[in-house]
């Protein structure tokens, strides 16, 4: 349970496949574990078996141990001096079809079964007699299989074209003690080992596998314990007797997979020119020398890059061009190595799609605020805060001691803990959301008790983006509060101020941009972290800075003009969005400035994004509310949204000035209905999706902690979706064009540079002839080159026709290379360096190296492998 709960904290889950070696001893007819008599199972008690089985699985989940699949005999054709029961293909066939498919059917039908379980040069023979049964084909879900018989690689892509619906499983592999080559010690481990694990890996994965599990994870130095001595070698060697811990060379090479090909990925074929592999005789297991070439696995990941791994057991470096499409990159493997390319599969963008399936930008994401979360506001928890007259977080912290007393940190904690749950984030993206923005004041990177504020935000974001992740979603960061408030009398800035003293004192505005730097940094922390990389989309300087402090002196120009250059050496363009957030209204000087500033410094201006926040209950409250105040046919507010909304916009529009709507709900100041509710949102949502230059939206909020019956559940996203609210899931909305429920001929005619959100929006009784500017989608260019190369190995990732997803099995038995986290070690990890790409590939990090040049050193069992001794950087693409 404890792994469980280690996992859940970090939006993972624990799958474990479980088999079973031997029967009870009363059971068998050889009146013992050990060894095997044939038949091995009484006649009389293989229903009792089956019961047996499925009892286990009942007690072990009952202590929150998830048995995610199950194979019905380890190795069934093996009598050896262990446990074991002896079953040919038929018996094992008519066990699973007659008793424990039926047993599990019914107990357990979430739990999968796989049979065989054995040396893959009998697979393909076990799994067509499996597969033929007239029973056992109803039940079972997969074949495992195990390596100690060799390759045979060619079986299992056999098996995987003739039956496609059966799941393919290495459920086993390692070496035996005794294979030690001349050097090796429980130190060091041997070489060829990690060698032999990525051979197998990559020759399963390339031949229709799911997963690929380890033997064994950790043993002592003797090789067990084990009472046959069987000993085995293992990726972690726990010597008892010094109490140390060993990292063998295995432990590296799997994880470049584990690390970089998370659960959820899609294989992708790819192909070697020219093509070399091993053809000679049938050899031993895990063996892998220069006849066997180059050899390369890629997968599409979730979070829409693809991860190339190349091995080359050979003497000699090989030189390779790895091309995707259009796309190509040299580079070079050294001899006796393994490296991991990680590069998005559409090119550098970070407007782009986050995995398959999400929105496109031609229509615009559908986003939603986390806000009340990690920053909180009075007014959105009504019970602890507005309806306790306490204005802001300073003061709620205060009201319970100060930032030391106990009282106070289980209150925010516990706030923190449950205000967003994994089960909110799936809720939200069933009904259509993509992306999130993240309010975070800047006591996340910068905290001193002295502000009056609680530590410890940073846990809860870093384990949002590890859900976020699991699901394809995307986010951007959002500093909320700065240090002194960026503006006065709101409770967002954590502590309300009559004075924006962020902008008028000189430390407290030095402080905040140290702020922005830091949370920069900690983006490319997330973005070297596996579990995390490839969510955060962008950074927001500022939330609503006052707009009276445009032009003065360390005002917010010239806080724009100086931290977009600074914060670009962080976050490049051709990865991170920057918002910038104008209260301005008309919106004709920020929209100028930003595209005087695209124009002047693309460099550092590119994907620079204009924040536009557009409430109807803010600024432009209706003055006299009523029936007509509805939301479509003749409503005042189905007019402002769409007639007059999209001129408010239409400055951005015209100048080419990329737009995301950061904050908007279906508030307009009186109480609302479920029609009322279901209309404004797809009319706004309409109105973002056909906008040119809007590249998505973020409601304001997904969740209000507000009394029953009590304002604000216009604002509360959660509360206004299926089932508990009237609002269906996005994809069922036509935004395909403006409005479609209202008749546009009746909208009236507005002069735009004259239009603010205080202008009012009545319907017109007659139709009318309107023009509108013109407007250009944002678009991209990549540089080309040109390059004379020798002859060299190409990788070419040819299609994804025989796409398949891995299965979440091999997050249970491989390890991430790298060092453990620790109190926020995980966004430091050195090691992955952003460099420019060749042509439009630019990939996310140099390629992950490991060589018998920086073999790993022997760590204490108190984890010196955190300093990565093993991994060498090599120069990537470019």
């Amino acid at each position: 349970s404890w792994a469980q709960e280690l996992l859940e904290s970090q939006g993972k889950s624990l799958k474990l496949l479980a088999t079973p070696w031997s029967p009870p001893a009363w059971m068998k007819t050889n009146g013992q574990m050990d060894h095997s008599s044939k038949p091995c199972l009484r006649k009389e008690v293989h229903r009792t078996w089956a019961k047996y089985m499925s009892r286990w699985i009942t007690a072990v989940q009952r202590k929150r141990v998830p048995i995610w699949a199950i194979t019905v005999q380890n190795e069934p054709g093996n009598n050896a001096t262990w446990e074991g029961c002896l079953m040919t293909p038929q018996e094992e066939a008519e066990f699973l079809g007659t008793h424990l498919g039926p047993v599990l059917q019914e107990e357990h039908p979430n739990v999968l079964v796989f049979a065989y379980d054995h040396n893959k040069d009998h697979v393909y023979w076990w799994a067509n007699v499996t597969y033929s049964h007239p029973l056992a084909s109803k039940y079972v879900d997969g074949i495992a299989f195990h390596w100690y018989s060799g390759d045979s690689f060619d079986d299992i892509k056999r098996i995987h074209k003739e039956i496609p619906q059966a799941l393919l499983l290495a459920s086993e592999a390692t070496y035996e003690r005794w294979r030690w080559h001349k050097g090796s010690s429980v130190a060091t481990g041997d070489w060829s080992f990690g060698e032999g694990y990525a051979h197998d890996i990559i020759g399963d994965l390339n031949a229709g596998s799911i997963g690929w599990i380890d033997w064994n994870l950790l043993l002592d130095e003797t090789g067990g314990p084990n009472h046959v001595n069987n000993v085995c070698d293992a990726a972690m060697i726990a010597d008892m007797q010094k109490g140390e811990l060993y990292f063998h060379p295995q432990y590296y090479f799997i994880g470049h997979f584990s690390k970089f090909i998370p659960p959820g990925s899609v294989h992708l074929q790819t192909n070697v020119f020219p093509a070399y592999s091993y053809r000679g005789q049938q050899r031993n297991y895990g063996i892998c020398t220069w006849e066997d070439g180059l050899q390369v696995t890629s997968f599409l990941r979730p979070d829409g890059f693809i991860a190339t791994v190349v091995l080359n057991c050979g003497d000699v470096p090989i030189k390779f061009k790895l091309r995707a499409g259009h796309r190509a990159a040299e580079a070079s493997i050294p001899a006796h190595a393994i490296q991991t390319y990680l590069f998005e599969e559409t090119g550098a963008s970070p407007l782009r799609p986050h995995s398959v399936g999400s929105p496109s930008l031609a229509t615009g994401f559908v986003g939603v605020n986390l806000g009340g979360w990690l920053l909180l506001e009075d007014w959105m928890w009504e019970k602890e805060m507005r309806g306790q007259q306490i204005p802001d977080e300073h003061t709620l912290v205060k009201r319970y001691g100060g930032p030391h007393d106990p009282r106070a940190v289980a209150m925010i904690q516990a706030h923190r803990e449950t205000f967003v749950t994994e089960t909110d984030i799936d809720r939200l993206r069933d009904f259509g959301v993509s992306h999130v923005r993240v309010p975070v004041g800047y006591w996340l990177v910068d905290y001193d008790p002295a502000d009056g504020f609680i530590d410890g935000t940073e846990r809860y974001l870093y384990r949002l983006l590890r859900w976020l992740q699991v699901r394809g979603m995307r986010c951007v960061i959002d500093l909320h509060a700065l240090p002194g408030a960026q503006v006065t009398g709101q409770s967002f800035t954590g502590k309300k101020s009559n004075k924006a003293y962020f902008f008028l004192d000189e430390a407290q505005h030095k402080r905040g941009r140290r702020a922005m730097v830091r949370i920069a940094k900690l983006i490319l922390g997330y973005e070297k972290d596996p579990s995390t990389a490839g969510v955060v989309m962008g950074f927001e300087l500022v939330n609503e800075p006052g707009w009276d402090y445009w032009r003065k002196e360390n005002g917010v120009k010239q806080l724009y003009d100086e931290m977009v250059p600074v914060l670009r050496r962080y976050l490049p363009a051709n990865r991170f969005v920057l918002l910038l957030n104008f209260m301005e209204s008309p919106r004709y000087e920020g929209s100028e400035y930003l595209a005087s500033r695209r124009t002047k410094d693309p460099t550092n201006w590119n994907n620079v994004i204009y924040d536009a926040h557009t409430y109807h209950a803010f600024g432009d409250d209706d003055k006299h509310p009523g029936p007509k105040y509805e939301a479509k046919r003749g409503g005042i507010d189905a007019c402002k949204t769409c007639c007059r909304d999209n001129l408010v916009l239409d400055p951005m529009v015209q100048l080419q000035v990329p737009i995301v709507i950061g904050e908007y709900s279906l508030n307009t100041g009186f109480a609302g209905n479920p029609d009322f509710y279901d209309d404004f949102l797809r009319s706004q949502l309409s109105l973002w999706a056909t906008t040119q230059g809007v590249i998505g939206s973020f409601f304001w909020n997904f969740r209000i902690l507000r009394n029953p019956g009590g304002w604000f559940k216009e604002m509360s996203l959660l509360e206004l979706v299926q089932p508990e609210g009237p609002i269906a899931p996005v994809s069922r909305m036509d935004l395909s064009r403006r409005c479609p429920d209202e008749d546009l001929s009746l909208c009236p005619v507005y002069d735009p540079r004259e239009v603010r959100w205080t202008t009012e929006c009545q319907w017109r009784t007659t139709t009318s002839t309107t023009t509108t500017g013109t407007s250009t989608t944002i678009s991209t260019s990549t540089e080309t080159e040109t390059t004379t190369t020798e002859t060299i190995t190409t990788i070419s990732l040819t299609s994804t026709s025989s796409a398949r997803p891995t299965s979440t099995a091999s997050e249970t038995t491989t390890t991430e290379t790298g060092p453990k986290a620790g109190r926020g070690e995980h966004r430091h990890r050195d090691g992955l360096k952003h460099m420019p790409g060749f042509g439009d590939m630019v990939p996310l990090a140099n390629p992950e190296t490991t060589t018998t040049e920086t073999r790993p050193k022997a760590g204490k069992a108190r984890g010196e492998h955190g300093q990565r001794d093993g991994l060498k950087h090599m120069p990537g693409f470019g």
